[in-house]
């Protein structure tokens, strides 16, 4: 009897939903978080829906950013899937070893991003959102990973603080610019200026 149960569930018809809603989207502490409704036609009965169908279908859905290991399913009910993008992850990833920085004079940091954001992410959020998100986070991980950042070159970068630069994420050409400050580069000049004036006396 048990193995007849068994082929009678391995042929059941799996039910999938007939589309998406991302309705929500939002930062989370090193996250952005988005929320999907999954729509059922409408002789669905909410009893009648397996998870382990859902889930499978949202992995087949977004099987490329799952496999790049940036998308996540986090969370996932009968009416509702969270699908989270972990920044970590992704920095680590395009920053952490040998990153692709160029110099610019007189002010400015190129960094040019190695894996792109997640298609997943940049169609479901807020590109201003995410620009945002991208800089505060950016900050923050050059900020605490300094030293493994620029273990090999600019290693007066260990050192400086990073409140100095303004920092500005092009998302469409997958860069993240590093800015000197103006009234930073001022006040160092007549820094500068001044210890050398009291050298030469």
């Amino acid at each position: 009897m048990e193995k007849m149960d068994n082929i009678l569930l391995e042929k059941r018809d799996k039910i999938s939903p007939i589309s998406l809603d991302w309705y929500w989207s939002q930062p989370e502490s090193d996250e952005i978080l988005m929320k999907v409704r999954p729509i059922y036609a409408s002789d669905v009965r909410n009893k009648d829906i397996v998870l382990k169908d859902v889930r499978e279908y949202m992995e087949e859905k977004l099987k490329s950013d799952i496999n790049k290991n940036f998308i996540k399913i986090k969370d996932l009910s009968s009416n509702r899937i969270v699908v989270a993008f972990d920044s970590g992850k992704w920095l680590r990833a395009n920053f952490l070893k040998d990153p692709r920085v160029k110099f610019h004079l007189p002010r400015t940091l190129e960094w040019r991003f190695k894996k792109r954001l997640p298609v997943t992410l940049m169609s479901h959020t807020s590109w201003n959102v995410v620009r945002g998100f991208i800089e505060t986070k950016f900050k923050e991980y050059i900020k605490d990973n300094n030293k493994t950042i620029f273990k090999k070159k600019m290693k007066l970068m260990k050192k400086v603080n990073y409140n100095w630069f303004d920092y500005e994420a092009d998302l469409r050409n997958d860069k993240m610019f590093v800015r000197m400050k103006p009234r930073v580069m001022i006040a160092l000049a007549i820094g500068a200026y001044t210890a050398k004036k009291i050298v030469l006396g």
